[in-house]
């Protein structure tokens, strides 16, 4: 057992710690019945208080399956467990968006999955928006988005409908507008967003995406804690990772085939 691991045993907080507890995520014997709820209620504040009664019967959003049931069954989000943030503010991510395990998603940070034509002889929603009933069908495409694992987006980041995959281990700079895809590991910041560096060098990143950490669960994690406190390098790398170090991955999947990274510069 190593030192850290040891401390936290012998002062409770390991046996104690519902995230321990519960590996699998937490749900509620009334989950199912706010699930139903939720369908049947307006939109609104009765909504609101719902989600915060599954917050606070599952353990908070990082464990409660009925968050997730509820995100992906009315509002067309997947959140992956440990993910916590705005993914659960119903609006913030668009219908379609899939996010992986263990990211930090600052409340404030939003997603898109459509803009307004530029080439359309009006911008306004009741021109190409099917929902406001005078258009038959959307005039508009919507992608969706994937948020891989273990990716921290910052105060105000900004996703466009331009961004198909946001790589596991990135980090989106606070402000950040991001307009393309984001390589596995990447810094992002600033208006545009720009690759300022990569969290490690090319070799640690091909390690952790061959690793798929994230895969596991807490107690599963909890003998590589050690590896987890302290620093794997002494700085962010400033050079791009090769393309076949950078394989995206998804939730639950084995590693994809090796794809283009886009450039950092």
């Amino acid at each position: 057992m190593n030192t850290v691991e040891a401390a936290l045993v012998s002062s409770g907080q390991l046996r104690d710690n519902p995230i321990m507890r519960h590996p699998n995520g937490i749900r509620s014997w009334l989950g199912p019945l706010l699930v139903k709820l939720y369908g049947l209620l307006p939109l609104g504040f009765a909504r609101s208080l719902l989600r915060s009664l599954a917050d606070r019967l599952e353990g908070g959003e990082g464990l409660s399956l009925t968050l997730r049931e509820i995100m992906r069954k009315y509002h067309g989000v997947e959140i992956g467990l440990y993910t916590g943030g705005a993914p659960f503010v119903p609006g913030a991510f668009r219908w379609g968006t899939r996010i992986g395990r263990f990211n930090s998603i600052n409340w404030t940070a939003r997603a898109f999955n459509a803009d307004h034509p530029m080439k359309l002889k009006s911008t306004h929603p009741y021109f190409f928006n099917r929902r406001y009933g005078i258009v038959a069908r959307d005039l508009i495409r919507r992608p969706g988005l994937e948020v891989g694992n273990d990716v921290w987006m910052g105060h105000n980041s900004i996703i466009l409908p331009s961004v198909r995959k946001i790589g596991d281990g990135a980090v989106i700079g606070a402000g950040a507008v991001v307009h393309k895809d984001v390589p596995p590991y990447a810094i992002v910041v600033g208006h545009p967003g720009r690759i300022a560096g990569y969290r490690f060098s090319k070799e640690t990143i091909a390690e952790l995406l061959a690793s798929q950490w994230w895969l596991k669960s807490m107690p599963e994690l909890i003998g590589e804690l050690e590896s987890f406190c302290r620093p794997l390098e002494e700085a962010p790398s400033e050079d791009p990772p090769t393309a076949t170090a950078l394989a995206p991955t998804t939730v639950g999947a084995s590693p994809a085939e090796p794809v283009a990274v886009p450039s950092a510069k």
